[in-house]
């Protein structure tokens, strides 16, 4: 049961994280209810996972500091991106122009998911794939329904994208029919 629940946490967090996530969930779960088993154990802990991730590596910050990096690291990046670098720097923009990834959607998906915050990746995760509503998202979340709207209206482009889908979904619609993307 670990290895499908960390394979669902890295789809937010990176593998070290989505490792110790996945064992703390489980324990969590089994510890408190001790008489779960098979599918049931496995949804009360992947629900334990989210959790988790939602309180830890993918909360939601402050809507006004969302996009506000602190100066310092937009004076790093800043020199950064203006400093020559060697000669192998253009190779690896070329290898990175062919990654092997964009010729298939579940790797096209992946690199999607890679540009967003982990709460960006948990809430379209969470919507997209495991067929959560608006409501349930803002809930796991622990942000009000207009903020879930909109942390799934400013991820989902990058989404569709890469799945070759041009038709955003009406977040704000209140319903609880949602089409779970199948690869």
């Amino acid at each position: 049961m670990l290895t499908w629940l960390t394979a669902w946490v890295r789809l937010i967090a990176d593998n070290d994280a989505a490792v110790e996530v996945a064992n703390h969930a489980v324990t969590r779960v089994a510890s408190r209810r001790k008489r779960l088993r098979g599918t049931d154990l496995k949804l009360a802990a992947h629900h334990e996972a989210a959790q988790l991730l939602a309180q830890g590596v993918a909360a939601v910050p402050y809507k006004h500091a969302q996009h506000s990096p602190p100066k310092a690291a937009i004076v790093e990046v800043a020199s950064e991106a203006y400093v020559p670098g060697p000669a192998r720097d253009a190779t690896l923009r070329r290898k990175e122009e062919r990654d092997p990834r964009e010729q298939t959607t579940v790797g096209r998906l992946e690199m999607a998911l890679e540009k967003l915050t982990p709460y960006e990746r948990l809430a379209c995760v969470s919507y997209f794939l495991d067929g959560a509503s608006t409501d349930a998202v803002a809930s796991l979340l622990e942000v009000s329904r207009e903020r879930a709207v909109e942390i799934l209206e400013g991820a989902a482009p990058t989404i569709a994208r890469a799945v070759g889908d041009d038709e955003i979904p009406d977040f704000s619609a209140a319903t609880d029919e949602v089409e779970v993307l199948t690869l």
